[in-house]
């Protein structure tokens, strides 16, 4: 099963390149609601052509309000992930986003009755150690607002991922992506500022808009296929790794993020050793 573990790859590659651009676009002067609202807008419009040609939603069941949760928990944590953009290096953020791992272990455990082990205890612990390694300075914790959205949406994602796992008993993964980005999308054109600041925004940097939803789209069909064809630990593990390593080294070195490099470094190991602790034993 080679092939999937290639394809678990090159999906963290393309998402690390995503949230390159995402973070290159990010202007203080634009709202967080408008980046986002073109972010979920456009990814559903790229689904919804294969949907309408290969799927269908499921008949009316309890996993719709579930969708509508998710959809509602994206809503916040792609705003303080973009917040978190306009203060803090990618290369950092993407680092604290990996509380999601922790948020998901645990759930798992209480409750959906997953097997606890002590290495996955390990492999907790051992991402937790690179998060704090990234609050650690002067010999104290420091917390700044654009560390705490980053620690919030990592925390947010892994319910995302519980809801997800319930959900799809029901949904097909395109169904499903489909219907969180439609719901996620109108709930953000609520918002006046939304409205406001779009026109400005795709007018500036629309080229890189559709680049960063071509990586995005692909990475997640190509995550998902692997997941349905390959052995999950290789999967996600490899998935996870290159989504970390590529975003810390973009930032690094094409974004040119050099101050605090060795606490990055050590911060990204931790969390890597971690994600193979949880995923290999």
């Amino acid at each position: 099963m080679i092939l999937p573990a290639i394809a678990a790859i090159v999906s963290g590659i393309l998402l690390g390149i995503t949230e390159s651009i995402n973070k290159n676009i990010t202007e203080t002067r634009f709202s967080a609601f408008a980046y986002s609202f073109l972010q979920t807008f456009l990814n559903f419009a790229f689904y919804l052509v294969p949907f309408l040609l290969f799927s269908k939603l499921p008949a009316w069941h309890m996993s719709y309000f579930l969708v509508f949760v998710n959809a509602s928990i994206l809503f916040f944590s792609n705003i303080f992930v973009i917040k978190a953009y306009k203060t803090e290096d990618i290369s950092i953020v993407t680092i604290l986003i990996r509380t999601s791992l922790v948020v998901a272990f645990l759930n798992g455990i209480f409750l959906l009755s997953e097997s606890l082990s002590l290495i996955k205890i390990i492999g907790v612990g051992t991402i937790l150690i690179g998060i704090l390694i990234i609050f650690y300075e002067n010999k104290k914790i420091k917390l700044t607002i654009g560390l705490i959205l980053a620690l919030s949406a990592g925390i947010l994602w892994g319910f995302v991922t519980y809801f997800s796992k319930l959900i799809l008993k029901t949904f097909d993964p395109l169904s499903y992506l489909v219907l969180v980005q439609l719901i996620t999308a109108s709930l953000l054109f609520l918002v006046p500022r939304t409205r406001r600041d779009l026109p400005n925004i795709v007018k500036i940097y629309k080229w890189k808009i559709l680049l960063s939803r071509i990586t995005a789209v692909s990475a997640i069909y190509l995550i998902v296929w692997s997941i349905q064809n390959g052995n999950i630990s290789i999967v996600n593990t490899n998935f996870e790794t290159f989504a970390l390593l590529s975003s810390v080294l973009i930032g690094i070195f094409i974004l040119k993020e050099k101050t605090q490099l060795i606490k990055k470094f050590v911060g990204m190991g931790f969390c890597i050793l971690g994600i193979i602790f949880l995923n290999f034993f």
